[in-house]
């Protein structure tokens, strides 16, 4: 599997200057990292070559007066034949590095070049033949060479955090690079996989933090109703919570596990105040290189956009746009700011180019959901069908009944919402939530509060995100029972 179908690449809407930038004495440098080419030809083995180029921009991140690419923004040029010069003037950057990577059967070859395009001048030249169990190692002997070789002077800080691999087994490494291909891939499969790779490498090595970290992250999007998942917040809770507390145990001062605890808390436990806690103290940490991981940037958004602080939910998503532009997670929050503004072509606009990237239930739901808002009925069926014939997940179902019933189909609508109730009936988990989004289209606000009640007391999945940026549940926002589930969920300060 390939980390592309988790990237956004059509940046068209994207304004990147087109002009370079010298760097003066001092001065930050802008360097792009272009994904490594896979000498190996085959295409299962793309992980590594991709895998390898986000260590490489992490590893650059740390350095204070090094500014790297995003890989979302570097990806659209992955075996490009455009000069360097071109693309470093649409990337506005001062270097390219570039190279490519080969296995074999236990041992790994990378060629690396630092290139200054302006001038055409190869700065420096690397070729690293490693034995796997070395492999770990190999981003911070490149990322050293590269400030070494433009003059950086490192701090003390900055060259013990280039000194400690983030694991010493090299198959352990392997494995994390092949679940991070598999995650990003935002399908039940890929999480399965990743689940399987990440499981091995933590056997292999106990105290590997990331791999925690990346583990909790998969598990809770493997369990979100959004990608497939159909689990009871209890299970997701027990799975989740030890993989948290562990990477926390081994790590306590990096600002991803303090996100995916407030993912954790937004999304699963309804606790908007406990959410906003942990992200304004991940923000504090800022542990991160310059580049976002995928649980970074969007999981500050959602919480701000749960919030109703839209002021604060633009920030971050502007500067989340402005790092890692082709994030798919950044462009769907920025699309919700817009369904939350009232702005519903703008976020139709957002989701349409997601969609033709990449296309999954969600993009095909949130699309929908979008049309069904601006009361453009007709055009939100299909999108909605096609998510329910791929990952019919409980809102894909309410929102095709709420549909055919804007559309004066009576008996469609009552077909869709028969099968919720079934599923209720067979004991599935979520479904309050999916009826109250029946009976708010209907403008039954009685029942609706008390679907909505039931969906809190039950601590149902998305609860807290979805009732407070759903438009179909603002006519209820003054009533008393609402009220009060905003604030059992810490909406108010």
């Amino acid at each position: 599997m390939i980390l592309g179908a988790f990237l956004l690449y059509n940046l068209s809407d994207y304004n990147f200057k087109k002009t370079k930038t010298e760097p003066s004495e001092g001065s930050e440098i802008s360097i792009a990292v272009l994904p490594l080419q896979n000498l190996n030809q085959n295409e299962e083995l793309e992980y590594f070559s991709d895998g390898v180029t986000i260590e490489i921009i992490d590893e650059l991140g740390k350095i204070i007066t090094i500014v790297p690419t995003a890989f979302s923004a570097a990806y659209q040029y992955k075996n490009s034949k455009e000069s360097f010069v071109s693309i470093a003037n649409a990337l506005n950057v001062n270097y390219i590095i570039s190279g490519s990577s080969r296995i074999f059967e236990d041992s790994v070859k990378l060629s690396i070049e630092l290139f200054d395009p302006f001038s055409n001048k190869r700065i420096w030249y690397g070729s690293y033949n490693e034995v796997m169990k070395n492999a770990p190692s190999l981003q911070l002997s490149i990322a050293k060479q590269v400030a070494k070789s433009l003059n950086v002077r490192l701090s003390s800080d900055e060259k013990k955090s280039l000194e400690t691999a983030s694991t010493k087994d090299g198959e352990a490494f392997n494995l994390f690079l092949k679940a991070k291909s598999e995650n990003l891939e935002l399908t039940p499969a890929g999480f399965n996989e990743a689940t399987k790779y990440l499981e091995r490498a933590i056997e292999l090595d106990p105290d590997y933090s990331q791999a925690y970290t990346l583990l909790a992250w998969n598990s809770m999007l493997q369990s979100g109703a959004w990608f497939g998942g159909d689990e009871s917040t209890s299970e997701t809770l027990r799975k989740v919570t030890p993989y948290i507390e562990k990477s926390l145990a081994l790590n306590p001062k990096s600002s991803d596990i303090y996100l995916i605890r407030a993912n954790l808390n937004l999304f699963t436990k309804g606790l908007l105040g406990n959410a906003k806690k942990d992200v304004e103290y991940a923000l504090a940490l800022n542990s991160w290189p310059k580049t976002p991981t995928p649980y970074c940037i969007c999981t500050v958004v959602s919480t701000y956009l749960a919030l109703g602080d839209l002021q604060k939910a633009k920030k971050y998503a502007n500067l989340g746009r402005e790092i890692d532009p082709g994030n798919l997670f950044i462009w769907f929050d920025r699309a919700n700011i817009h369904m939350m503004e009232g702005e519903l072509q703008k976020a139709q606009a957002i989701y349409e180019e997601a969609l033709q990237v990449i296309d999954i239930p969600f993009t095909q739901f949130f699309l929908g959901w979008s049309y069904y808002h601006d009361q453009q009925f007709s055009k939100a069926l299909p999108y909605l069908e096609n998510a329910y014939k791929s990952d019919a997940f409980n809102f894909v179902v309410a929102y095709l009944s709420n549909t055919h019933f804007m559309l004066g189909d009576q008996t469609e609508a009552d077909r869709y919402r028969n099968e919720l109730e079934q599923r209720m009936t067979s004991g599935k988990s979520n479904l309050d939530m999916a009826m109250a989004m029946i009976t708010a289209a209907q403008s039954d606000s009685a029942e609706t509060l008390t679907w909505l009640e039931k969906a809190q007391e039950k601590n149902e999945s998305l609860f807290a995100y979805m009732v407070n940026v759903d438009p179909i549940f603002k006519p209820l926002y003054e009533e008393s029972r609402f009220v009060e589930i905003r604030r059992k969920m810490e909406y108010y300060e």
